[in-house]
């Protein structure tokens, strides 16, 4: 049975009707949660345990690689007139020794701050700022659910949010806590 038919197979079940039904339902929901929880341990123990099997491994190669390419760097740099030319390539072996250009990084020259950059741009006409500024609003969750907290957050903040056109919605949740002591598994 493919997974689709399955859940097609559980949305079309029927109402519980008696006392007794949901009982049995119950046992055997928390009986399948524990089982299914114990199985995800063991499977995680598992992933775990073959992880562990391979990081020494993988760690000494890794350590081995970073240590030759830091000396064949060193060598295509110390070389790279000679070797490479005027190209940024150069073959060792059919491998391929390369030179590329970073994409780079902004910094600022200096006794220049970010924010000194920043300031000179807000005060440059539109387009330059639309050009080399950027700007990203979102409302601030937290800051929001604070404000509608009764204890926390102000009558006058409250309102005003509503105002624009904000509330908080928050559904009860629904859980289902299996007992391990009275479930046998």
């Amino acid at each position: 049975m493919s997974a689709k038919s399955k859940l097609l197979k559980i949305a079309a079940a029927s109402a519980i009707t008696t006392r007794e039904e949901l009982t049995a339902i119950v046992i055997t929901t928390a009986d399948t949660i524990l089982t299914r929880d114990k199985l995800t341990l063991d499977r995680d123990q598992a992933i775990k345990e073959i992880e562990e099997r391979f990081n020494l491994e993988l760690e000494i190669l890794d350590e081995s690689i970073d240590k030759n390419q830091k000396r064949i760097h060193t060598w295509a740099v110390s070389n790279r007139k000679e070797y490479f030319g005027t190209s940024r390539t150069f073959a060792v072996a059919g491998h391929t020794l390369e030179f590329r250009q970073s994409p780079g990084k902004v910094e600022t020259t200096k006794g220049t701050t970010q924010n000194d950059v920043i300031n000179a741009l807000l005060g440059e006409d539109d387009e330059i700022q639309e050009k080399y500024l950027s700007v990203k609003a979102a409302l601030d969750k937290h800051a929001i659910l604070k404000a509608f907290d009764p204890d926390k957050g102000s009558p006058e903040d409250r309102t005003k949010l509503e105002n624009l056109g904000l509330t908080i919605t928050a559904p009860d949740l629904f859980t289902f806590k299996p007992n391990q002591s009275t479930v046998n598994g």
